[in-house]
This record gives C-alpha cells, sequence and structure tokens, in this order.
C-alpha cells in the first residue's frame, strides 16, 4: 500500500490499536515516499503510532556517513508533525534507546519520539558515541517486546539469553 512504484520499500500495517509504518531508509529523499508517509500518517486513527527503518535518525555512535541528518531533515519532522510514539531501527548492532525528541532536543515532560535500535543476531558492535539523548545503550543480541494497554506503552528489552536490559 505504499508509493507507487514502491510498494515494497514503503507500506503500513495496523494491528490492535498500533499503526506501522515501514520505510525504506536507503530511499529517504523521495518525494513520492514522503508524501505517501504524510497523507498515510495523517489518515489513521489508531492510537499508537510506530515506524520502522533501517538507518538511525540518532545513532549510538558516529556513523560519518551522513544518513542519519538525510533522516532527520526528510522524515522526522513528518513523524513528528503526526505523533510518531516510537521509531524502531537497526544498522549499528547494538541496543539503544533514546529519551523523548522533538526537533532535536530531548524532552522531558512534553511530547517526544522515542528511538529504539535493536541487534538480533550474533554481530554486535560497540557504541560509544556519549550522546546526550541515550538513555540506555548495551552490547550484544537483544530483542525488544512491546505491550499497549489503554494509554499505556511499556518497551522491555532483554539479553538473547533473557536478561533484562531495559523497561521503559
Amino acid at each position: 500500500n505504499g508509493p507507487a512504484g514502491l510498494e515494497q520499500e514503503f507500506y503500513s500495517f495496523d494491528y490492535g490499536d498500533a499503526h506501522f509504518v515501514i520505510l525504506n531508509s536507503n530511499n529517504n529523499t523521495s518525494a513520492a515516499a514522503k508524501q505517501w508517509l504524510q497523507q498515510d500518517l495523517e489518515s489513521t486513527n489508531k492510537k499508537w503510532k510506530f515506524a520502522i527503518f533501517h538507518h538511525p535518525a540518532y545513532p549510538a555512535a558516529f556513523d560519518y556517513k551522513g544518513i542519519d541528518k538525510s533522516i532527520c531533515e526528510n522524515w522526522v519532522p513528518i513523524l513528528e508533525q503526526n505523533g510518531v510514539d516510537m521509531v524502531f531501527v537497526g544498522h549499528q548492532h547494538v541496543y539503544m534507546r533514546t529519551y523523548p525528541i522533538f526537533q532535536g532536543e530531548v524532552q522531558d515532560d512534553s511530547y517526544g519520539i522515542v528511538y529504539v535500535m535493536g541487534n538480533a543476531g550474533s554481530k554486535t558492535y560497540a557504541g560509544g558515541g556519549g550522546f546526550p539523548y541515550i538513555a540506555c545503550e548495551k552490547t550484544g543480541s537483544n530483542y525488544q517486546v512491546i505491550e499497549l494497554d489503554g494509554d499505556v506503552l511499556t518497551l522491555t528489552s532483554r539479553e538473547a539469553n533473557g536478561e533484562l536490559i531495559d523497561t521503559y
């Protein structure tokens, strides 16, 4: 259901009271995809909104590829304007959760998107970017579980062996 010609790179679906958009971060400058993303998020009436893509807008470690800045320029304003709650990314092979971020700034008591980076597998990198937006970081294989109960979202992150990393 994505934009014409990009249906396998961009699509969305609903699950319960949640709306998910799947985006190809290698193609983050596509005007058609940005227009579709805006319309897709505007049209959902689901309480919770999530975005999933590969490259992080807010990395755990310096990447030097510039794709994070491009995502922040092209997608983050659309995600923020439409009240996305959480973004799931990969690429850097660590677990990282940010504090809520809005317009590039960490938020204490107001709206912001929480960015979660996971790593399922044996390939791991060291984090260590020391960015002020990082709330929690851990190397190693991990997984996340999201529970939605009315107005409460709970994220639980665990190591592959089940050991607790983080709860938000």
